[in-house]
């Protein structure tokens, strides 16, 4: 295999190699995420009061619920704007249903950090955007290995191809 060959398949594995990174990226991130809601669940909770309740439009036919709330962790003021770690913007419908919980509520109950009180939510538990997230870390990182994999056999196949033929030249 002549040298500018090898180095377009070397160029070749570069494009898997970023995407194995995103999904390496990715993954972490999301992994984060899931350990972050999972705590929520054992941290303690205060009473809270809602301040404001709306629904940004985000994108084409995704929204989110926009909170602010006050809290107290003792006799210290807080503030928050967290619905849940992992949370993300969805379908309006969705949206709407959240809100309108939120709106009827008589009273909320602040889930807050007890390291960081400043750190609150009002929801617990793992959302299906973090599993996505890590679902979409793995597929990348399955998916890029195999590309290069797969370009590694050809360039490696190739160069077998042309072995052969130059010992059936001599």
């Amino acid at each position: 295999m002549n040298l500018r060959k090898w180095l377009f398949a070397m160029f070749l594995c570069l494009f898997p190699l970023v995407f194995l990174g995103g999904g390496v990226w990715i993954l972490v991130q999301s992994s984060q995420d899931m350990q972050r809601c999972r705590k929520t669940a054992m941290w303690p909770t205060t009473p809270g009061t809602l301040v404001n309740v709306s629904i940004e439009e985000m994108g084409e036919n995704t929204y989110e619920v926009k909170v602010k709330y006050t809290y107290q962790v003792d006799d210290v003021p807080y503030e928050g704007d967290r619905v849940a770690f992992g949370y993300s913007s969805g379908a309006r419908e969705r949206q709407e249903e959240i809100q309108q919980k939120l709106n009827v509520a008589k009273a909320i109950a602040v889930r807050y950090d007890p390291a960081n009180p400043a750190i609150a939510c009002l929801s617990s538990g793992l959302s299906i955007a973090v599993l996505q997230l890590v679902l979409l870390g793995v597929i990348l990182i399955v998916n890029s290995i195999l590309a290069m994999i797969f370009i590694s056999m050809t360039v490696m196949s190739e160069t077998a191809i042309m072995a052969d033929l130059l010992i059936q030249r001599t």
